[in-house]
């Protein structure tokens, strides 16, 4: 499994549950959402405001949260980086929701890896390769930001 997947899961695998089952916990995409995304990722994004829709986003509105994450436009299901987010999105949501948890996190793994998602290992700042966050720098170390890696 993906790392940054794998560490999310971890932090939030306790409390996932389906939507509509309990108003504790997380779906899987939620989880993800909240991890990855900074405050001014949800922007103005309809519906997010509302206790809960964090926790349990439709498809439409993860899709365009990743997107914010990652800083690439999406119209029509048609991403400039070639990765189809809400194919990605429509998986994890159709896993959950089926309470086939594994599936969900696979997908995340897999969404996380062919967008080269990682948090730096020094300042935790999330980059890949795509969007604005491009920039990342292969060091003695290991991975880290372009920031962290030459000041």
């Amino acid at each position: 499994m993906n790392e940054l997947a794998e560490h999310i899961k971890l932090e939030y695998g306790a409390s996932i549950r389906r939507a509509g089952k309990t108003a504790d916990g997380w779906c899987v995409g939620g989880a993800v959402c909240d991890y990855l995304a900074e405050e001014s990722d949800w922007g103005n994004i309809i519906d997010f405001t509302i206790a809960g829709h964090r926790r349990f986003p439709d498809e439409d509105r993860m899709t365009e949260l990743l997107c914010n994450v990652v800083g690439v436009s999406y119209v029509e299901g048609q991403d400039p980086t070639k990765v189809d987010i809400g194919y990605y999105v429509s998986c994890i949501i159709g896993y959950n929701d089926e309470g086939n948890f594994e599936d969900a996190w696979a997908m995340v793994s897999e969404m996380c890896t062919e967008l080269g998602l990682r948090k730096c290992g020094e300042c935790d700042r999330l980059y890949g390769n795509v969007g604005k966050l491009e920039d990342d720098a292969r060091t003695s170390v290991g991975m880290k930001c372009g920031r962290c890696a030459y000041g």
